[in-house]
């Protein structure tokens, strides 16, 4: 068979596969469904606002100090920039 045939062949076979998945088996186009009513629900409770307390201060931060001094004569290089 060429190929040709065979695309139109697949071609039919989805279109066929696809109106039975869309009609159902019956052939016909579905019922439509009675809607379904919301249902009245109750208002929601106000929310109570909780007593703000004020929040402390953090507490001071701890003095950082190298473990050795840096030599006298060592160039200070900075560090490289980030892109």
């Amino acid at each position: 068979m060429s190929r040709m045939v065979l695309v139109i062949v697949a071609v039919v076979c989805i279109a066929f596969v696809g109106g039975i998945a869309s009609l159902g088996l019956s052939g016909h186009a579905p019922v439509p469904q009675p809607v379904h009513r919301d249902i009245p629900l109750q208002a929601p409770q106000q929310a109570v606002q909780a007593p703000t307390t004020p929040v402390p201060p953090p507490p001071p931060a701890p003095l950082v100090t190298p473990l050795s001094p840096a030599p006298q004569g060592a160039p200070v290089t900075p560090a490289p920039a980030a892109h």
